[in-house]
């Protein structure tokens, strides 16, 4: 059963990295933090003269650490980082949806350094996040950012340093949408699914919690007239979790979410349409991981909600006339 995954683990990035106007997600190998603005005399120490640019598909197998540095508080959490620091950036190239980045470190045996990402600029006053190992991003819409190696302990050493970035493909699958008309009993198979980003869902508003399921999902379209509800009851014969997207094709929020507490066998999703517009929403049958298996749902609406694959809203209306 997935529970809440935090900002320790799964960083839920909306506009909340000082300076960051993006809204993307950061997934942390390890631990992760969050830090606080640091005071005025902490900061503008770091050496930002000397930074090694970053490219697509950049590898230094022996990048240089120093034994000292000048910057041992980040975040407000020091001073623990009294190693050197070694300084890396990176432009990013205008793209319509973004880019996926991945930046990973090996350090070599006695040597501990932690990543800090700075956005805005160069200095540790710009630091937002620190990790203690590799981190990557999805949907980074973000235009250049620095990373610092700090570290934890005054060692000279060497390690092995890799960035990579791609650009961002939107995920669409409303052509895996399930061709199914009306209310009342459907049965399907999440073993037979599909696996989107939809799997994630960052509840609008936004919050610094993320749902995550990695498994196959199954969806179904449902049209509702302004004011409808549906409640869709699954029975399950592996663990689920149901979720309410407002488009198939991103731009896409996710407005509605359940999972019971596992073990469960069932889920209940209630859903209103109170944007005061008839509209097309999609249901989402999520199973966990690698635990897919067949379902029965029950959908049952009032106000003339229905279960549809992708009708138009005129072609849905003309089904009651």
């Amino acid at each position: 059963m997935r529970n809440l995954m935090k900002l320790m683990a799964v960083v839920a990035v909306v506009a909340m990295m000082a300076g960051i106007a993006t809204a993307a997600t950061i997934h942390a190998s390890k631990d992760s933090r969050y830090g606080k603005p640091l005071p005025s005399a902490s900061r503008g120490l770091l050496d930002c003269s000397s930074v090694t640019e970053l490219s697509a598909g950049y590898s230094n197998p022996f990048a240089y650490l120093p034994a000292t540095g000048l910057v041992d508080d980040w975040l407000g959490y020091g001073p623990y980082w009294t190693g050197g620091e070694v300084v890396f950036h990176i432009t990013f190239p205008a793209s319509t949806y973004g880019w996926n980045w991945q930046f990973g470190f090996v350090p070599a045996a006695g040597c501990d350094p932690d990543l800090f990402i700075m956005d805005g600029g160069c200095g540790e006053e710009f630091a937002a996040y620190f990790f203690d190992g590799g981190v990557s991003a999805t949907g980074w819409t973000g235009a250049e950012l620095w990373f610092c190696l700090d570290g934890y302990a005054a060692s000279t050493c060497y390690m092995e340093v890799n960035f990579d970035m791609q650009e961002y493909v939107p995920f669409d699958f409303c052509a895996d949408v399930i061709d199914v008309t009306g209310v009342g009993i459907f049965v399907g198979d999440t073993c037979d699914g599909y696996n989107t980003p939809a799997g994630s869902c960052v509840i609008i508003p936004p919050t610094p919690t993320q749902y995550l399921s990695d498994g196959q999902e199954d969806y179904y379209g449902v049209f509702m007239p302004a004011g409808s509800s549906f409640l869709a009851h699954v029975d399950h014969s592996c663990d689920a979790s149901l979720r309410v997207m407002d488009a198939c094709l991103e731009p896409v929020n996710c407005v509605g979410y359940v999972d019971a507490v596992y073990p469960d066998t069932f889920e209940d999703m209630p859903f209103t349409n109170d944007t005061g517009v008839d509209a097309l929403f999609y249901l989402v049958i999520d199973a966990y991981d690698d635990c897919c298996g067949v379902y029965e749902m029950d959908f049952s609406s009032t106000d003339g909600a229905i279960a549809n694959e992708a009708m138009t809203l005129g072609e849905v209306k003309a089904l009651w006339r």
